[in-house]
């Protein structure tokens, strides 16, 4: 039978409302050509779950990008934006009211004596019917003594056991789930969150076991859905997307050796299959996130160049690798296939914060919060965003919701300590830190910010202790080393404070960090009772362009010239030394204050 002829078959069944021989035509042609779109709109119809149905209609879709009935059946699904450009079409106002019609009356009804005859006759009736029955049954009684039951014991009743199903398995146990811990994200939501469905290659209209496991994966309910996609594969055992989906399950629930065996077994069956291979790349990433998974990424989506999941995949990886360029290259793909999607928008926002683009970073990463308040790692992207644009109070918010469920991530420790110290917190800024550091001991900045705490907190020796660990870790960066000698300045080490200063400005790459030492240099010098070799620094600050540091800063410059010869300032008169808040920030310290030197 051709194609053609099978086709129309399959909608003559449709029409005649048999949908099973309708399915079952169906999917031998998808089996014999997946690259006809009609055939992927006709099973749409015919599918059970709404999962399925979203799947053929974006399979139709992916095929032909233009298809009206893909995207209208996607809008009304609400997987698809709709057109903006589209207006509601106004209703069309009909009469509901039915016209009342006369029946003609009979001549029992017309005769007013005939009618009351018949009533009065039928109420006789009534009353007597009621009369007999209350006065027969007292009739027929023999004795109106009661009797009350003694307490003499008997024999225990006995039950008859009713057989039991054993072997049933509820989708859901109960209506409300018991939670422990944490709550889980989904409790943020005002309704119902439906996950992404996982890849399926092929329709199993035939497999019931198939079609329950992929509610219940719907639903979360993972122990269910492993059960039922199990019963599954014994039915088809060459559905290499059934494995896949057993695989996912297994690595969600940390069982690594089977997730690694169910993707293995999906490759055997199909090398083709994409999303074997990024789920592989994925274990390997989660069970050590320097694995080279590179290979794997790059073949899923060279078997298939719509794969959105391994695009983002690859471009995560590439970030991590700091091959940012080409990175952006896939996110730029992802950003066509997948549109609005909430992982676009993350990925968006972590590139715009390699660029420097701190601002349009934060819009990001608010973006893809709101589309999706489930997804985790957004919660740490929004605070790190949040931090470098100054909005403290809701990068607190992010972070505390991040770290409730990542307690053991190094970095966002980091984070948070970064937006505590910024915010004056210096006590709990060491506490964070400590954290951090505990978790990853290999953290420059971690060490970096806690030697700035210290230092707001007069602490100075201890914050050479902890800068110093970050110039060892990151030798040779501008920040760790200004701010190494400001510490020894005040822990009183003013002679090496000096010293310090000078390998400092071979450093600095750009007018502002050379504004930074001048300064600081200056008030060490001044501290240290050489005035001349304070006022060349002082002079070499007002060369540079006022732009490149702080109002106050040319004021005080000023005023030493105009001054000179003034007496050395002691360490208890200096300015005090506000840092700048880590190495990814570039606006300039400010003087304020005395500095209270530490021990």
């Amino acid at each position: 039978m051709s194609q053609d002829v099978m086709l129309k078959e399959a909608i003559q069944a449709v029409h005649q409302g048999q949908r099973s021989r309708a399915r079952d035509l169906i999917t031998r042609l998808l089996r014999a050509d997946q690259s006809n779109p009609e055939y992927w709109l006709w099973m749409s119809s015919l599918v059970d779950s709404f999962k399925e149905q979203v799947y053929c209609l974006q399979s139709a879709l992916k095929l032909d990008p233009g298809n009206p009935a893909a995207k209208q059946g996607l809008v009304l699904l609400g997987a698809f934006p709709a057109d903006p450009d589209i207006s509601p079409v106004p209703p069309v106002l009909r009469r509901w009211e039915i016209p009342l019609q006369e029946i003609p009356r009979s001549r029992l009804q017309e005769n007013p004596f005939l009618r009351l005859l018949v009533y009065s006759t039928l109420s006789l009736l009534v009353v007597g019917f009621m009369v007999l029955g209350a006065f027969g049954i007292n009739m027929k009684r023999t004795s109106n003594l009661a009797f009350i039951p003694t307490r003499t014991p008997g024999p225990s009743p006995t039950y008859t056991s009713t057989p039991t199903v054993s072997n049933f398995t509820p989708l859901s146990p109960t209506n409300t789930p018991r939670i422990t811990g944490a709550p889980p994200l989904w409790t943020l939501l005002d309704v119902t969150y439906t996950p992404t469905s996982i890849y399926i290659s092929t329709p199993h209209p035939i497999n019931e076991a198939f079609r329950v496991g992929q509610l219940a994966l719907s639903r979360n309910n993972l122990d269910v859905a492993l059960e039922n996609l199990q019963q599954a594969i014994l039915i088809e055992p060459e559905s290499a997307d059934i494995l896949y989906a057993i695989g996912e399950i297994h690595r969600l629930q940390g069982e690594p050796i089977k997730a690694l065996s169910a993707y293995e077994g999906a490759v055997e069956i199909d090398s083709d299959f994409a999303p074997a291979y990024l789920g592989r790349a994925r274990l390997m990433r989660q069970l050590d996130p320097k694995a080279e998974v590179r290979e794997d990424l790059e073949l899923a989506i060279e078997l298939d160049r719509g794969f959105g999941e391994a695009l983002l995949e690859l471009t995560d990886y590439l970030f991590e690798k700091e091959e940012v360029e080409l990175a952006l290259e896939y996110l730029g793909a992802a950003v066509h296939v997948m549109p609005g999607s909430p992982l676009v928008h993350l990925y968006q926002a972590q590139a715009h914060l390699l660029q420097g683009e701190l601002q349009q970073a934060l819009e990001e990463a608010r973006l893809s919060n709101q589309l999706d308040m489930t997804l985790l790692s957004s919660y740490k992207v929004l605070g790190q965003a949040a931090v470098l644009n100054e909005e403290y109070e809701e990068a607190f918010t992010a972070l505390d919701t991040y770290l409730q469920y990542r307690d053991s991530d190094a970095e966002a420790w980091a984070i948070y300590g970064e937006a505590l110290y910024a915010s004056d917190q210096y006590s709990e800024t060491i506490k964070a830190l400590d954290i951090a550091i505990k978790l990853d001991p290999n953290l420059p900045d971690a060490f970096h910010i806690k030697g700035l705490a210290y230092i707001e907190l007069g602490e100075g020796q201890k914050g050479v202790n902890e800068i110093y660990r970050a110039i060892r870790l990151k030798p040779n960066t501008f920040n760790y080393q200004l701010d190494f000698a400001r510490a020894l300045f005040v822990a009183e080490r003013v002679e090496e404070a000096v010293g310090a200063m000078y390998p400092v400005e071979r450093l600095a790459e750009d007018d502002e960090e050379l504004a930074q030492v001048y300064f600081w240099r200056a008030v060490m010098l001044e501290a240290q009772g050489e005035n001349y070799l304070a006022l060349k620094d002082w002079r070499k600050l007002l060369e540079l362009d006022e732009g490149t540091f702080p109002q106050d800063w040319l004021e005080t410059a000023e005023a030493r010239l105009i001054d000179t010869p003034t007496p050395g300032l002691t360490s208890t008169t200096s300015p005090t030394l506000t840092p700048s808040l880590s190495s990814t920030r570039t606006s300039p310290p400010q003087a304020t204050g005395s500095p209270t030197p530490g021990s």
